[in-house]
């Protein structure tokens, strides 16, 4: 992370829901990758960041790399 802001990029960790210093999601059982790929990207949203590397992991169009 720190290379990454040296280098002039901006990096962005959080964590999956119920895992470090997040909440746990409502019904545990339930969460699942998707509940993560819906947070990064209203994460990014909400941060105004149109484009994102190193993370495609579901097709949103704001995502354009891995």
């Amino acid at each position: 992370m720190i290379g990454a802001a040296n280098a002039g990029y901006r990096a962005i960790a959080f964590d999956f829901r119920g895992y470090g210093l997040s909440n746990n999601p409502a019904e545990t059982e339930k969460a699942n990758l998707l509940d993560l790929v819906d947070d990064v990207v209203g994460r990014l949203d909400s941060l105004s960041i149109r484009k994102a590397w190193n993370n495609k992991c579901y097709e949103y169009d704001n995502i354009k790399f891995l």
